[in-house]
């Protein structure tokens, strides 16, 4: 069974990271190291004068292994990929993210750098956002359709996969743009 790693920068708790977790239980097996809590635009930072801590937590979505962490989005990764998620995983998953991580925004998303962290590693990595508001009919439809579609998709070594859904209502989706 595939590994999946997921991570965000929006925090364990966010309703982005827990819909994503719920989804990619029909791909592997979930893992997901996630922030503490807010950890947006910190890039691909990660830590290195202090200890970074992970813990075991509960999680609302029955069957995920789930871990906090004290550090960056980046450091989630790091961590999950060497300390927890059992053998390498196949998969890395960085969001939902709350807004859009488009254009320069890439270079300041912690959902991007976490995305990239893994990508490092040679970790197959999707990287998901929306747009920042409450309605997730377009996202909700079309998260597993977008997960079977690149999830056998090759990437070059460093890419990622970037994907953003907007935050309209089904009907006003006109479709979805393959870059």
């Amino acid at each position: 069974m595939k590994k999946i790693l997921i991570t965000n920068d929006d925090g364990i708790s966010a309703d982005g990271l827990i819909r994503l977790a719920e989804a990619a239980k029909d791909f592997g097996e979930v893992w997901v190291v996630a922030p503490d809590g807010q950890r947006s635009a910190m890039s691909h930072s990660i830590t290195l004068r202090h200890a970074v801590e992970a813990w075991e937590c509960d999680f609302p979505v029955s069957g995920v292994h789930a871990y906090a962490c004290d550090g960056t989005p980046a450091d989630c990764v790091r961590i999950g990929v060497l300390n927890i998620v059992l053998g390498k995983p196949d998969h890395v998953f960085s969001g939902i993210n709350y807004g859009y991580n488009t254009a320069t925004d890439l270079q300041y998303s912690a959902t991007a750098g976490a995305a990239f962290e893994a990508a490092f590693q040679g970790i197959h990595t999707i990287d998901f956002s929306e747009e920042a508001c409450e309605c997730h009919e377009v996202t909700d439809r079309y998260l597993k359709e977008i997960m079977a579609e690149l999830l056998p998709k090759p990437l070059g070594i460093n890419q990622i996969w970037n994907v953003n859904f907007p935050g309209c209502i089904l009907p006003e989706c006109r479709g979805i743009l393959r870059d």
